[in-house]
């Protein structure tokens, strides 16, 4: 599922993945949005396979990504490590749409920051579910006890509050 958020004041497209387990951008995308890269000396590939995703940097801290607001409060994802940040001339942009550089810019959120996060992809309905940090449950009690009271000849039923 792919969704637009903003990295550091710069819009772009959010790429929800779960055949990736981790998260990366591309070093065009870094750039553009002002994420430092930390040197790694030599080339590693993405989850230390030989697909063509070769990366020698990787972004000094865990990512901060806007996702939008909700009653005035905003709504941000946080990559669960740091993120590799893969060669841009990896890339054989064949699709009518990564023709435009433009479409280029985006970051890709693998199984490790969608579990972090506690977020629930329901790619059929077109959903991303993600835990409410201001939900708070009902004050009242749960349960209420029901006692019945003999007086003469007539009963009543008493509600108090019980845990």
């Amino acid at each position: 599922m792919v969704i637009n958020g903003d990295i550091n004041g710069y819009r772009l497209q959010i790429i929800f993945s779960t055949i990736h387990k981790t998260d990366w951008l591309t070093r065009g995308t870094a750039r553009r949005c002002g994420l430092l890269g930390q040197s790694m000396g030599r080339d590693h590939y993405l989850e230390n396979t030989y697909m063509d995703h070769k990366y020698n940097q990787r972004t000094r801290n865990p990512v901060d990504i806007l996702i939008g607001q909700n009653n005035g409060n905003n709504v941000y994802i946080t990559t669960s490590d740091i993120v590799s940040i893969v060669n841009d001339d990896e890339f054989w942009n064949r699709s009518e749409s990564l023709r435009d550089p433009r479409n280029r810019n985006y970051i890709l959120i693998g199984m490790d920051t969608i579990q972090h996060n506690n977020l629930q992809i329901r790619a059929d309905k077109g959903r991303i579910l993600m835990p409410n940090p201001n939900y708070q449950q009902a004050v009242g009690k749960k349960y209420y006890a029901i006692s019945r009271f003999i007086r003469s000849k007539e009963s009543r039923i008493q509600y108090t509050k019980y845990n």
